[in-house]
């Protein structure tokens, strides 16, 4: 029970590092109305997340895996979460749509990174995880009042959202002893 809850922790605190200094790393490329550049940090984003999660598997291979699954994911999720969100609503979207696109993000994201670290039972969990972190950090962090753009509200975003699909991956990582003294397979 111990070894769960510090996997539990372990990746809760991987995922809010990584995706929080990706969200940090990401504003500032973002600064641009360049496509290219707004392209860029979405993926720069999700990669150093999902290796941050990769690496809490102590697996370099899996990391890279994570990082390119989360670099992929996560652009691809976010064009699908703001097609539909401009789909339905427009440009004059009403409360609510911070949660439902965040939702749509996290769920697509979620299960690419799970169905690549872990199967499909990790799909379905940390879609949910996803569906949850990302709908309340998008609808919370909208309805501050900073800079949605800004270093500080992608820090906090990606530490809400990493937190909540680290926590889950945790939840599904039980603990492995090696033989090695090295944290990291190779």
């Amino acid at each position: 029970m111990m070894a769960r809850i510090k996997n539990i922790v372990k990746f809760a605190l991987l995922g809010a590092a990584g995706f929080g200094i990706g969200g940090i790393v990401g504003a500032v490329i973002w600064g641009s109305p360049n496509a290219g550049q707004t392209f860029l940090s979405i993926a720069l984003i999700g990669a150093m997340g999902g290796a941050s999660l990769g690496l809490g598997l102590r697996n370099w291979r899996k990391a890279g895996v994570a990082a390119l699954v989360g670099a992929v994911g996560f652009s691809i999720a976010t064009f699908i979460g703001v097609v539909i969100q401009l789909s339905l609503w427009g440009s004059n979207p009403p409360y609510f749509a911070g949660l439902f696109s965040g939702a749509t993000i996290g769920i697509v994201f979620g299960a690419s990174l799970g169905l690549a670290l872990r199967g499909w039972k990790a799909a379905g969990l940390l879609a949910l995880a996803g569906a949850i972190g990302f709908g309340v950090m998008f609808q919370a962090v909208s309805n501050l009042e900073f800079e949605v753009s800004s270093a500080k509200s992608f820090g906090i975003w990606g530490a809400i959202a990493g937190a909540t699909l680290g926590a889950s991956l945790g939840y599904l990582e039980k603990e492995k002893v090696t033989k090695s003294s090295s944290p990291f397979k190779p």
